[in-house]
């Protein structure tokens, strides 16, 4: 049996997507605001390198436990105690070896790199457990989790701005508010859920990258397209640089809240359904999903790029005038990131996901080698403009790649039950 999409659900995924993103959102908001251009460019900076070195206490284990639980939730507990028994000890690893290398390239941020390395552990550690919470279908842990530590966080930021605290109190803060959420995660999920004991086997050092090999490239892929420029823009151009274009691309970011219930929501469902066979059921609410969701982000691109003379300098401050520019260049490819991201879901929910990796590979090289020629031309906007070509590329390729899986592996025409419903 396929069970309908719970209101519930959809209104729990959306609200905890919004305060996450939302919420999140003016609190950088306040910071920048707050801080001077190039002390924000330096935390935009440090936050990607440290973005990109935390994947790898990763390999994809987050969406494995995800797609797992949703598939066989009598396990859900054994798999979320082997997730986190393998990336504990690699964050230690991350730790170390992050800061020990940024020390040696770039001392004079190595405080801020120390303080924005351990808070975004902790936050990856913390979505450990929201695998476990999405693939049983308790969002509503998550919409908890997430709107009590993004309210203290704001909390903490507009005190920390009224009493004009230092950067580095501000990261603490930050600090402090992540490892918050593990504890709150933990604490749930044992009231709940129930207890798990971590098992300190080595063998999940190859068993655990083996199976989710495919979901870390496609978060190495997705993290490329995100990240990439702000990490380039950084080695190449001044941290005022990173500064103006990262806080543009964070409204581009904020606008993805839209289409988060796709992965909260429809890829643990098309997961079940795929489980059960009922590949037909995939395809058309892919279709549709595809359609809407593209349809949307036209809307909201046009939106936004009518409007970036007011956003800006509303959002930002007139010091982040140069932005304006940006925010409409990067909006062009909005349509392509909402479809793109549907694409992945059904990739995943079809075990398809090492299928795409070609196209995963030949658009992150694409975004670096655009990258190369365009920042040192054009600085910014040329980042920008390589956003835009890099994902239309990928959301096309693999827009295409993911309904030839469909149609060269599962021909065979399934007759929906009545206990089916529509998804539209």
């Amino acid at each position: 049996m396929i069970n309908r999409i719970p209101l519930k659900d959809i209104l729990f995924s959306f609200s905890s997507q919004f305060s996450d993103k939302i919420i999140g959102y003016i609190s950088i908001v306040l910071l920048i605001r707050y801080l001077a251009v190039d002390k924000m460019g330096a935390f935009f900076f440090a936050a990607s390198i440290a973005m990109f070195a935390v994947m790898l206490t990763d390999f994809g284990a987050k969406n494995y436990l995800t797609r797992e639980a949703a598939q066989h939730p009598d396990k859900a507990l054994g798999h979320l105690a082997d997730v986190l028994s393998f990336r504990l000890p690699l964050c230690l690893v991350y730790l170390i070896s992050l800061n020990g290398l940024m020390y040696l390239i770039r001392p004079n941020i190595s405080l801020i790199t120390l303080l924005t390395s351990i808070y975004v552990a902790a936050d990856e550690l913390y979505y450990s457990f929201v695998g476990l919470f999405l693939g049983l279908k308790r969002i509503q842990y998550h919409l908890v989790v997430t709107l009590i530590s993004k309210l203290l966080l704001l909390g903490i930021i507009a005190v920390a701005t009224y009493h004009h605290w230092s950067m580095t109190a501000i990261l603490i803060g930050y600090v402090v508010i992540n490892s918050l959420r593990i504890g709150m995660a933990y604490a749930i999920t044992i009231r709940y859920i129930g207890r798990f004991h971590l098992v300190w086997n080595s063998t999940l050092y190859y068993t655990i990258p083996v199976q989710a090999f495919g979901f870390f490239m496609l978060a190495l892929f997705d993290l490329v397209h995100f990240k990439i420029d702000t990490v380039m823009l950084g080695f190449m151009q001044n941290y005022a640089v990173v500064s103006t274009y990262e806080s543009s691309y964070k409204i581009l970011e904020a606008s993805r809240f839209v289409i988060y219930p796709i992965g909260t929501i429809f890829f643990p469902l098309w997961s079940s359904m795929a489980a059960s066979g009922r590949f037909d059921r995939i395809k058309r609410s892919g279709g549709l999903t595809v359609a809407g969701v593209g349809l949307l982000g036209i809307i909201i691109a046009v939106t936004i790029s009518s409007s970036a003379g007011i956003i800006i300098p509303l959002a930002f401050g007139s010091k982040y005038s140069e932005g304006i520019p940006l925010l409409r260049i990067l909006f062009v490819s909005l349509p392509m990131v909402y479809v793109g991201s549907v694409a992945l879901e059904l990739a995943k929910s079809i075990h398809a996901e090492t299928k795409m990796l070609k196209v995963i590979l030949a658009s992150a090289a694409l975004n670096i080698l655009l990258n190369l020629y365009f920042i040192p031309k054009w600085s910014a906007n040329g980042a920008a403009w390589s956003t835009v070509i890099s994902e239309t590329v990928f959301a096309s390729l693999a827009l295409v790649g993911t309904y030839r899986e469909f149609n060269k592996t599962y021909r065979s025409p399934v007759v929906p039950s009545q206990e089916d419903i529509s998804l539209t």
